[in-house]
């Protein structure tokens, strides 16, 4: 399912969303492609001739620390939109803060109405490359709504659509940057 992955939209309460960064480096250790929309997490692990600190895509169930809006682009292959498998590089994360309002959309579960408010753990699926374009799978675990603390917080649906493949606003709820209590 190619779902686009989650998108910072804009932030709760009076701040507003100024596309705000942290740059992040990832190692040539890392299993699989990444591109706009998929949600890292931080290995612990910095660059040694940088000192930046190090992320990788984020599992289902962990910690989040933000979500990939760029890329620091190889000069010498511009035409690339994501970080391949095996491939060191620097990602630009939008950061996993309280206040951060995402879009994404939910798997094949789906939601309804009484999902909002919800929490939720994500489908950590790798993006799909076709030629130098790549396409974030990442979405919304329909299976998973409870009110334990969860990965993600279900704030509203995008145009009421609900069902397989809606549209949702979101925020991370477990976070490498904020903690993990819900609100």
């Amino acid at each position: 399912m190619s779902t686009g992955g989650f998108r910072p939209v804009t932030s709760i309460g009076d701040a507003s969303y100024n596309g705000r960064v942290q740059t992040y480096y990832v190692a040539s250790s890392h299993a699989s492609n990444l591109t706009v929309g998929d949600l890292v997490v931080e290995t612990g692990v910095a660059d040694s001739a940088t000192g930046i600190a190090g992320v990788d895509a984020a599992s289902a169930g962990g910690l989040i620390s933000g979500v990939i809006v760029g890329f620091k682009y190889n000069p010498q292959n511009l035409e690339i939109t994501y970080l391949p498998a095996s491939t060191a590089g620097y990602v630009y994360v939008a950061p996993a803060t309280e206040d951060l309002l995402l879009t994404a959309l939910v798997d094949s579960s789906g939601i309804t109405v009484n999902d909002v408010g919800a929490n939720a753990d994500i489908v950590a699926t790798a993006c799909t490359v076709s030629g130098s374009f790549a396409v974030s799978n990442m979405a919304i675990n329909g299976s998973s709504y409870g009110s334990a603390t969860a990965q993600i917080r279900i704030v509203g649906l995008v145009d009421g659509a609900t069902g397989s493949g809606a549209k949702v606003y979101c925020r991370i709820n477990e976070s490498t940057i904020t903690g993990v209590v819900g609100v």
